[in-house]
């Protein structure tokens, strides 16, 4: 997934918005990408483009050289690119601007119809400079303030663009003709919101990992909001959440060429205004140690050698051998829809698949139900056969994985109980499913899963052990027996990882 960062803070202020955008893409490196840029607001009210192919260091050291004002900015958003439109380069690294490079944006996600969009705009007049699908979206804003005649606001013209998009997003943008404001939004695609201190600077990032370094204080965006952040003249700063038209997914071209005539024949447009929305705050739990490599040679290597004290952290409370107590407590408010589940099916997607194959045999194996494992990019496009009886069981590390997510939707449109085993705390998965718990296994940040998968084989073999406890499918002596197993794992792993330069010896 590619990276977002961004950053609003109080004009003069000491934080300089370059430095927090290249510490944060830093920060997300791990994600892998091939090229980087940031978009600031300048001073003098115009905007500060600087895109690079290949690593962070080439836009760091690009940003070092540049401009003055490009540095001092206290406004701008920030990207990382995997190359999905258009082959790695500077021309097609995010931001993308409008023609008159007053408008900048970065996107994450895929615009499904945007050979559509970007041909009609270009029978209109507009020029693209790239081979991307997000530029698009910088020339349809344009447009649509033009046919309003400059009645919408930058919000409101930045929602209904969005309305226009068939695909998945988490987006960014600036405006030069409207200098102090930040506007995010998200569908499918993750987006956060970090309040400073005294609410005197605020962020919007698509993993915590890049602002995990000046606040714990986030807003967890919903599918289908909007936010804009705005800094007052007298130095105030504000933020408001607002909903997507909640007909966004069913709008067609009709509907837009009618709510556009409203806007250009009468002023009027109040009917393109979003709904105001409320989200709670949350306190992260993620730390900045935690994404430190802590004098490992890479994450990988430290996330293999964390797993005997994560197996830990994520059994602790939950098992206790003595007195044959095994309890998942993010799933106890179900227990009575668990037992009496005709199936389990589990839908995942790469690792998280894997894990489900064993959580099939384990569930299977010890609590006597019927378990289906389902990839869910393949759940998400094909007609599952689904009864209320049916409880899924949704596996990612993230708690963002959209193929995932979607399963999720679907099985509740379809009346089935939805449990989700993720590790990341506020995700969207966790928010979503009806019932699940957290694995405890702190963030992973190497790309090859470890600690993770370990951490969800763990969850699903406490989960089966429950489901046959409440089941009664196994005798009190053989959950004692298991539980004690259960209980020395960590122990085992930890055996096992001291001999690591043997099996690197072994391994050369």
């Amino acid at each position: 997934m590619c990276g977002i960062v961004a950053y609003i803070g109080k004009k003069g202020g000491s934080r300089k918005a370059s430095e927090v955008l290249v510490k944060g893409l830093n920060r997300l490196e791990y994600r892998g990408y091939d090229s980087a840029g940031i978009g600031v607001m300048k001073d003098d009210g115009s905007l500060g483009l600087v895109k690079k192919v290949g690593k962070v260091i080439n836009l760091a050291d690009a940003v070092q050289a540049g401009a003055q004002d490009v540095r001092d900015a206290t406004l701008g958003i920030a990207h990382t690119r995997w190359a999905t439109h258009g082959v790695p380069s500077d021309r097609n690294s995010h931001p993308h601007a409008n023609g008159e490079q007053t408008l900048c944006v970065v996107h994450n996600g895929i615009i499904e119809n945007y050979a559509t969009l970007k041909q009609g705009l270009q029978q209109k007049g507009y020029e693209f400079r790239s081979e991307t699908d997000t530029e698009v979206l910088a020339h349809l804003v344009d447009e649509i303030r033009a046919r309003s005649q400059q009645s919408l606001s930058f919000e409101e013209a930045v929602g209904l663009a969005l309305c226009q998009v068939h695909g998945t997003f988490g987006v960014c943008f600036v405006d030069a003709k409207n200098p102090d404001v930040l506007v995010g939004a998200r569908h499918g695609s993750p987006l956060i919101l970090g309040i400073g201190e005294n609410e005197e600077e605020f962020f919007l990032a698509s993993d915590a990992a890049a602002i995990v370094e000046y606040t714990r204080q986030v807003v967890y965006l919903e599918e289908g909001d909007i936010v804009t952040i705005t800094r007052g003249q007298d130095g105030s700063m504000k933020y408001e959440i607002s909903s997507l038209h909640s007909s966004r997914a069913s709008y067609d071209s009709a509907m837009f060429d009618a709510l556009m005539l409203l806007a250009e024949e009468k002023g009027d447009t109040e009917d393109l205004r979003h709904q105001r929305a409320k989200r709670k705050t949350a306190t992260l739990e993620l730390s900045l140690a935690s994404i430190e490599k802590a004098g490992h040679k890479h994450f990988m290597l430290k996330e293999v050698l964390e797993q005997p004290q994560v197996l830990r952290n994520c059994l602790r409370g939950r098992v206790n051998s003595s007195t044959n107590f095994i309890q998942l407590g993010g799933v106890l408010q179900v227990m009575d829809k668990l037992v009496a589940a005709r199936r389990f099916i589990i839908c995942a997607c790469g690792t998280s698949w894997h894990s489900g194959l064993v959580g099939e045999y384990l569930i299977e194996d010890l609590a006597r139900v019927p378990v289906e494992v389902e990839y869910a990019s393949e759940f998400r496009y094909r007609k599952p056969i689904l009864y209320p009886g049916d409880v899924i069981i949704v596996i990612s590390q993230s708690g963002e994985t959209a193929d995932t997510l979607a399963a999720v939707r679907e099985a509740k449109r379809q009346g089935c109980l939805t449990i989700g085993f993720v590790n990341s705390v506020g995700s969207t998965i966790a928010r979503e499913t009806d019932a699940g718990c957290y694995l405890h296994v702190g963030p992973e940040i190497g790309v090859a899963s470890t600690k993770a998968f370990t951490g969800q084989i763990m969850v699903l073999t406490m989960f089966a052990l429950m489901l046959a406890k409440h089941q009664k499918t196994l005798s009190e002596e053989k959950i004692t027996e298991y539980l004690k197993v259960v209980e020395s794992i960590p122990d085992h792993v930890a055996t096992v990882l001291k001999q690591c330069d043997d099996i690197a010896d072994i391994s050369r």
